[in-house]
């Protein structure tokens, strides 16, 4: 599985989702953003036990073959 974004895409989603990641070491899994990938749609999710930050983005790369619906996640180290 695979998901192909431009980078005006990735900046989207990490500007819109980076100040809700955690940097607490004690909750780790609070240190990613949850990428939910449904054909076109890209939802990014990050939360840090305070804030809570989601982006949804049009994926217009490979739209037509881009038929399967998946999650992925993104490591943060800030």
């Amino acid at each position: 599985m695979k998901a192909l974004l431009d980078a005006m895409q990735f900046k989207q989603i990490m500007d819109g989702c980076k100040h809700a990641v955690s940097t607490d070491n004690s909750r780790p899994i609070l240190g990613y953003i949850k990428l939910d990938i449904k054909g076109e749609t890209i939802t990014a999710y990050a939360c840090d036990g305070f804030r809570l930050a989601k982006v949804v983005v049009t994926n217009t790369v490979h739209a037509a073959s881009n038929k399967e619906e998946f999650i992925a996640y993104i490591r943060l180290r800030l």
